[in-house]
């Protein structure tokens, strides 16, 4: 029998992880429920390199912040959960959100509540949104959750799309860096190199060395591919592992450039999580959970881990975030001012907002150091590559003259 891996939640909203021996997924869903606890993950474990690569897809976070946002509409008019998910199922525009409704459809038709259908084994509904659902169901405010929970989804749109959009400029740059590179060492030098051999005169030692990087391209292009995929797979096995993910993030967040900016990243990630958890009256030991599976970064899980650990001995989430040594002073005493005035959730807001401007103007930095590198790199190898074809063809006139 194959073997499931599972993540759930009891009543009290501690999580569980462990791994079951059955026939099915339904079969490891029908025992966690008989032993009190709520389903969040079932997935079959799988052994080898390819399972390292097995891709499922997500809802991005547009769909999500407009599946909200037109489910709490709906809710506020008065139209029942599933009279509103048999309208979304058909007019969602992004597919894989609409196949998502009509499966949730599918299960509140047989009487499961909505967070319940958001739960499921095949769902992929993040366990945030479904846990968020949770609490608006028991407290009876559904839309006003949903409401929020649309603001968060759109703020997260919002800013992957300035990341992606500030990261445009240079992929397409090392694009075309790399096209040229290729043709200069592939094609322009080998003709070269044949105008070169019709004169008969030797060499300078430049001009032989960039022919020497020409060959050696060519002849060991395929080899060059080859172990350039081979070090991906490996490094894609590697840091699909938790320790290895926890290595890889440890090394970037330690880069003298892209390190703070990933850490502003982070930590506003981490401050806007709290502040829509902590709102929504979650327990702060169950809200550090759902703050630890989405700061998207394996040193912050860690951090919020050991926080989380602290917490359930009674110990401040301040202090414990500060004994993790992962977030700056500045976020370590904004946490402080939120317990002690206990307005942890405003604070949360307000924190998100401020490192959300420090990771924008960290990223503008980086382009600013970056693009200039990059140009001036190509600039040199250019500059070598034109130098070496200019040498020969100089010492070719003065001998003639």
């Amino acid at each position: 029998m194959p073997e499931y891996r599972y993540r759930a939640m009891n009543r009290e909203g501690r999580y569980y992880e462990g791994s079951f021996t059955a026939d099915t997924e339904v079969m490891v869903t029908d025992i966690l429920r008989e032993r009190g606890l709520l389903p969040i993950k079932v997935m079959a474990r799988t052994s080898g390199i390819l399972a390292h690569f097995r891709y499922t897809p997500k809802v991005n976070p547009a769909a999500l912040a407009l599946f909200c946002r037109q489910m709490s509409l709906v809710l506020r008019a008065g139209v029942t959960i599933l009279k509103g998910l048999e309208i979304l199922r058909v007019q969602m525009p992004d597919h894989l959100m609409r196949q998502e409704a009509d499966r949730m459809y599918r299960e509140v038709q047989t009487g499961r509540t909505l967070s319940e259908s958001m739960s499921g084994v095949d769902s992929r509904i993040p366990a945030l949104l479904a846990r968020m659902v949770a609490t608006g169901e028991a407290s009876g405010n559904l839309d006003e959750i949903l409401l929020n929970m649309a603001q968060y989804y759109e703020q997260e749109t919002a800013i992957r799309k300035k990341i992606k959009g500030a990261l445009v400029y240079p992929v397409l740059l090392t694009v075309v860096s790399v096209a040229l590179l290729f043709f200069v060492f592939t094609y322009l030098i080998p003709q070269i190199e044949i105008l070169l051999a019709g004169t008969g005169a030797q060499l300078p030692a430049l001009t032989r060395f960039v022919l020497g990087v020409s060959h050696f391209i060519q002849v060991n292009f395929l080899l060059f591919m080859a172990l350039l995929a081979g070090l991906f797979v490996l490094m894609k096995t590697y840091t699909a592992t938790p320790q290895g993910r926890l290595y890889r993030d440890r090394i970037f967040c330690r880069l003298p450039a892209l390190g703070p900016v990933l850490l502003n990243i982070t930590t506003a990630r981490f401050a806007r999580t709290a502040a829509i958890v902590f709102r929504s009256g979650i327990p702060l030991f169950s809200g550090l959970e759902l703050i630890r599976q989405n700061v998207e970064n394996a040193v912050a899980e860690q951090a919020v881990d050991f926080a989380a650990d602290g917490v359930h001995r009674g110990e401040s989430l301040a202090t414990e975030l500060d004994r993790a040594k992962f977030f700056d002073p500045m976020a370590i005493q904004m946490v402080r001012i939120g317990e002690e005035t206990g307005s942890l959730d405003d604070i949360m807001a307000q924190m998100a907002e401020h490192y959300d401007r420090q990771a924008q103007a960290g990223i503008a930095q980086l382009l600013t150091l970056i693009e200039p590198v990059m140009l001036l790199v190509m600039g040199g190898i250019i500059g070598t590559v034109v130098l070496s074809v200019m040498m020969p063809l100089f010492d070719l006139i003065g001998n003639i003259k």
